[in-house]
């Protein structure tokens, strides 16, 4: 994302004039994207309209045409990240129905949680700053993001829970739990590796994460290929 330019006033210069770059995404495709990272990062009451649309490269005037004001901005950015996560629930849902031991189907649900969220660290940082909002936005929130994916993960939890292979009792505490082991480790990923001795890579990180997640859920479960 290109970052605003600041005038000698510390305002953000005038956006230059003229047709958008081929390469650059369209008005509303590039407000949107911006959007999402700064409610991620500052919530919703400290975004500002005219600094965001110079984040993005566009007029100010556009977030009114394309979204109404700024509560519409929000939910189409609520919006993009529900639709970004459904195809993760998705993923669990297939895996939800399959007939293989239910150990080895959770196992495989948190490496696609564990990938998932670091492929996209932005989401898991949206999900966690907005759920400090409250009224309507916080009821909007958890009616497209958070209940979807309680709807998701339950049944794969409740089902490791009856067969005895998980310590886990509550499958929406469980899958909560999961998130939020995962939203320091993918968010701000350097502290968590410069704690090791010795320091890792991000991927080896990751690795070390996800196989500390399947033994913490899953003490008995043992990978395929050290059963082979």
């Amino acid at each position: 994302m290109a970052r605003p330019t600041l005038s000698q006033s510390g305002q953000p210069a005038p956006r230059p004039r003229g047709r958008r770059h081929k390469d650059q995404p369209p008005g509303r495709d590039a407000l949107l994207k911006a959007a999402t990272s700064a409610f991620a990062r500052h919530g919703y009451d400290s975004v500002d309209l005219r600094s965001l649309a110079a984040a993005a490269n566009v007029d100010a005037g556009l977030v009114r045409v394309h979204f109404g004001g700024k509560e519409g901005l929000w939910l189409a950015s609520v919006e993009d990240v529900a639709a970004q996560t459904a195809r993760l629930h998705g993923a669990i849902r297939e895996l939800t129905a399959e007939k293989r031991p239910v150990g080895e189907r959770l196992a495989d649900a948190i490496r696609l949680f564990v990938a998932f969220s670091f492929e996209h660290p932005e989401l898991s940082l949206f999900i966690a700053q907005q759920t400090r909002e409250s009224g309507e936005r916080l009821a909007a929130l958890t009616e497209r993001l958070i209940l979807p994916a309680i709807a998701a993960t339950d049944p794969l939890f409740a089902e490791a829970i009856r067969e005895g292979v998980t310590p886990a009792s509550d499958p929406t505490i469980a899958f909560t739990i999961l998130g939020g082991a995962l939203l320091v480790p993918t968010t701000a990923p350097e502290l968590p590796q410069s704690l090791l001795t010795p320091p890792v890579d991000r991927d080896t990180f990751r690795e070390r994460l996800q196989d500390n997640l399947i033994a913490l859920f899953l003490p008995g479960h043992r990978p395929q290929k050290e059963r082979s």
